[in-house]
């Protein structure tokens, strides 16, 4: 037998062994859907009420209870709220037709962090926020969305979501700072004063100053109920009960009362409405 014929011979099943492997690695292996992929379809999957085809695209580990196996996503935050707290949430059902862009997608050390812009061409809910033109201008709702890859070089890959954040529904302001609470509706927080007026034992009535301007061509209803005062150790005091009518074209200066102990160390002034949070805190 030719040398030549010998070599190929002892060659070739190593070459068709690293050709098959890297096949695997780079080709089989590689995860079905990308991360814009992913988070689009969880994305979309949620909002229309498919909550158990959307729980596919989050991060998941097996727990034992009892001896039976169950999904754990305790290591999945959305919107500032661990996963677990939030699934068992009644989907509001208000579908509509929505747009996706992706923004940017940026590579990290331990993932893939993923920046679209969700475009709302009517309603839909996402959790306990409303997305709709009424509270997001255009009904433009940016979303961050964190993802890992998950598998192994035996069973595949796929991209996971660990973290979803949105600086349009969950926002940061400081006291003074004026901010748009739904469609031609702003507001302006003033510092918490702690008046000389005595509630029940070991605690005082604090107030809250909100100056509200309505240019919405819409009534606008106050409500005591958005608002919550969370201290450093980040325990939650609601407001007095209070609600007002505040027509189009009208400002009007609030104050909310809290019931709060005199140890009290105040960290920031929580407003919730159904479209928004916002984190007020000094300067």
């Amino acid at each position: 037998m030719p040398k030549k014929i010998k070599i190929i011979l002892i060659v070739s099943p190593f070459l068709i062994l690293v050709f098959a492997l890297l096949f695997k690695t780079f080709f089989i292996n590689r995860p079905r859907l990308s991360p814009e992929l992913t988070a689009n379809f969880y994305l979309q999957q949620e909002q229309f009420g498919k909550r158990a085809e959307a729980e596919k695209y989050l991060f998941d580990s097996l727990s034992l209870v009892e001896g039976e196996e169950f999904k754990n996503f305790d290591k999945v935050e959305i919107l500032g709220e661990n996963y677990n707290n939030l699934k068992n949430l009644p989907y509001k059902k208000r579908e509509g037709p929505r747009e996706f862009e992706i923004k940017e997608v940026k590579a990290e050390n331990s993932g893939v962090t993923v920046n679209l812009v969700e475009t709302i061409l009517r309603e839909v809910y996402f959790f306990n926020f409303l997305l709709s033109r009424d509270y997001q201008e255009g009904g433009r709702i940016e979303f961050e969305i964190f993802l890992t890859k998950t598998g192994s070089w035996g069973g595949g890959y796929e991209w996971k979501i660990l973290k979803i954040t949105s600086p349009t529904l969950i926002q940061a302001a400081k006291i003074g700072e004026e901010k748009e609470i739904k469609k031609g509706v702003f507001m302006a927080v003033g510092r918490l004063q702690e008046p000389e007026k005595e509630s029940e034992e070991s605690a005082v009535v604090y107030g809250l100053a909100v100056l509200f301007k309505n240019k919405s061509g819409k009534d606008y209803k106050i409500s005591s109920a958005e608002w919550k005062i969370t201290g450093q150790h980040g325990k939650k005091f609601m407001a007095e009960i209070l609600e007002e009518n505040l027509k189009s074209g009208r400002e009007k200066g609030m104050e909310f009362e809290f019931n709060i102990p005199e140890e009290f160390v105040f960290k920031e002034v929580v407003f919730r409405n159904e479209g928004m949070e916002i984190y007020f805190t000094g300067n």
